[in-house]
């Protein structure tokens, strides 16, 4: 076995003091350049660069080279570097190729040659003894691969110092989601009203131009006009719905809601040629349930008697005797009795797709015929960010309110302004949402309220998100830059 000698070198750390950059040439031609340490906060970075390539070094030998911060009581050995000669570095793969053997993942290998040279760096944990401590360099050289090493360790050489650097906040800006919408496979659409008609006496006949009914007839007529003259909508259904007030007798106020139902649905069949099989018609005698919510509304001095009489199990002519009694009866006779006499409609249309050219234009003027995908294609066009981009997830939130992922995203552009109180508004009613985590997370970081963000972010990525994991390393980041600024003062 061929006698193993070991050197050990030292380059001496001062801390806190400004940067030296030592070139020294150590046992066996090894050159060690550039070697610095620099402390950031709770980390220390090494660097240096070791040119092996002049080393003198037999075919069968192995220098390992073991960098090391070190003190009187401490030792922080780094990963290794280990220059071999050409039969001995041949001979070690052939080792490792047939037994399966890996070597240290951390480990770095050269084989001698004019390129034997690497840019050593490495970061660690700083630690408060590392303050006085040097940063060592034990050499040994082995010429066989079981020969015993002997960690006698000795400082020698001159020293680096380490460049302490000023600790600024990193600048943080999270990655907010934008969900996409599903794409509706048929656009269902309706449109809602109620026409308030007015009729001759003993008749159901719908007269255009008697009293209010030319107003309220325009309404219907305009929407369908409109629908029918509309090369991207086809009307589906018309849903006719008549109602009566409770006065007067049930079996007569049965017959008056379902005449006028059918009144109006031949007035627009015959104004329109539509088809029989577009209608669909239901009557109601006496709209109780639109009286109890009147009530309810309004201030009246007997207010708990009529609501009383209102729910009470009794039938309805007998109802209508006990209400006929009551001090507030003219009022509602007078007042309120007319808005329960109409005929609701419902026009269900659908409309087609449409590309992504034609939702720019439709999105402006008729928002309400695209689905929220097609608003998020649309979106998605313009540069992120955008007045444009901002514009459309904004149209989309007021088209489709309701919606879960249009307020998501609506809430989305408001954390992009940094309006926390606008997020809020549209994000506090879907805390239970996954699709809402992690801009949840955005909003409670914002505010301050790291560790509720960080509850949110880890859910919304075990959820799936990949914006959120990023997030979690931010505030890492951020809780890194406390922790450092904590331990400089």
């Amino acid at each position: 076995m061929k006698k193993k000698n070991i050197f050990l070198y030292m380059l001496a750390i001062l801390f806190f003091t400004n940067n030296i950059i030592i070139a020294q040439q150590i046992h066996n031609n090894i050159h060690v350049s550039d070697a610095k340490a620099r402390q950031t906060g709770s980390r220390l970075a090494i660097e240096m660069t070791v040119d092996a390539s002049k080393a003198k070094l037999q075919s069968n030998e192995a220098i390992i080279l073991t960098p090391a911060i070190k003190d009187d009581n401490n030792i922080m050995e780094l990963p290794k570097i280990i220059i071999k000669g050409n039969t001995r570095y041949k001979a070690d793969n052939r080792v490792r190729f047939f037994h399966k053997k890996n070597t240290d993942n951390n480990t770095i290998l050269l084989k001698k040659s004019e390129s034997s040279k690497v840019s050593y760096t490495q970061n660690v944990s700083f630690e408060e003894w590392m303050r006085t401590a040097s940063l060592t360099i034990k050499q040994e050289v082995t010429g066989c691969a079981e020969c015993k090493k002997n960690e006698d360790w000795d400082n020698i050489g001159d020293g680096i110092i380490v460049e302490k650097v000023n600790i600024s906040k990193p600048e943080i800006r999270f990655t907010i989601s934008y969900i996409t919408p599903k794409t509706e496979a048929v656009k269902n659409r309706d449109y809602e009203g109620s026409a308030f008609l007015d009729f001759q006496v003993g008749k159901s006949v719908v007269i255009p131009d008697f009293r209010n009914n030319f107003k309220e007839l325009s309404k219907i007529e305009d929407i369908l006009g409109q629908l029918k003259n509309d090369k991207n909508a086809t009307i589906t259904s018309i849903n006719l719905c008549g109602y009566a007030s409770p006065e007067g007798g049930y079996e007569l106020n049965s017959r008056l809601s379902a005449s006028r139902t059918q009144a109006l649905k031949n007035y627009l069949q015959n104004r329109y040629s539509f088809d029989n099989s577009l209608f669909n018609t239901n009557s109601v005698a006496e709209d109780w349930v639109g009286l109890k919510k009147i009530v309810e509304e309004l201030y009246l001095p007997d207010k708990d008697k009529l609501m009383e009489i209102i729910n009470s199990s009794l039938a309805e002519d007998a109802k209508e005797q006990k209400l006929k009694v009551q001090a507030s009866y003219r009022t509602l006779l007078n007042e309120h009795f007319p808005t329960l006499r109409r005929v609701d409609y419902k026009l269900n249309y659908i409309v087609r797709a449409f590309s992504l050219e034609e939702g720019k234009d439709i999105v402006k003027t008729k928002p309400g015929q695209m689905s929220l995908n097609e608003m998020f294609l649309v979106a998605n066009s313009y540069e992120k960010g955008s007045d444009e981009f901002k514009e459309i997830f904004d149209i989309a939130v007021r088209v489709f309110p309701k919606d879960i992922i249009a307020n998501i995203n609506a809430a989305a552009i408001e954390l992009e302004k940094g309006d926390t109180a606008a997020a809020h508004r549209y994000l506090d009613k879907y805390q239970d949402i996954p699709d809402s985590w992690n801009n949840l997370g955005i909003l409670y970081a914002l505010e301050g309220n790291m560790d509720k963000a960080k509850e949110l972010f880890l859910k919304a990525q075990i959820n799936g998100s990949s914006e959120a994991s990023g997030n979690l390393e931010k505030v890492k980041l951020l809780e890194n830059y406390e922790k450092d600024i904590k331990n400089q003062k």
